[in-house]
C-alpha cells in the first residue's frame, strides 16, 4: 500500500489503522457529524467553551504563522458551565 493510506469507506476508517487510530478517527467523524460536518462550527464552538472554562482562546496570526492569543481567560470556569450550558 502507499504511504498515503486511502480511506476504505466513507466513514473516514483507513485500512491500515491500527485500533486506536480507528478509534479516534471514529469519533472524530462523529463529532463532526454533530455540527452537521461544518468544520468552522465546531472550532467556534471549541473556542467558546474553551473561554467559558476561564482559559485563554488562541489562534494563528496569518502574517507570522505564531499562536496569539484572541481572547483573554479569567483562569476559573464560567457560571454558564456551572449551569450546564457549557
Amino acid at each position: 500500500m502507499s504511504e498515503h493510506a486511502i480511506p476504505s469507506s466513507s466513514d473516514g476508517v483507513y485500512e491500515d489503522d491500527d485500533p486506536v487510530m480507528a478509534e479516534l478517527r471514529r469519533i472524530r467523524v462523529e463529532q463532526l457529524a454533530a455540527y452537521g460536518n461544518d468544520l468552522n462550527r465546531m472550532i467556534a464552538d471549541d473556542r467558546r467553551r474553551t473561554f467559558l472554562q476561564g482559559n485563554d482562546v488562541v489562534a494563528r496570526d496569518k502574517r507570522t504563522g505564531r499562536l496569539v492569543v484572541i481572547f483573554k481567560g479569567s483562569g476559573k470556569p464560567s457560571e454558564e458551565l456551572d449551569r450546564g450550558r457549557g
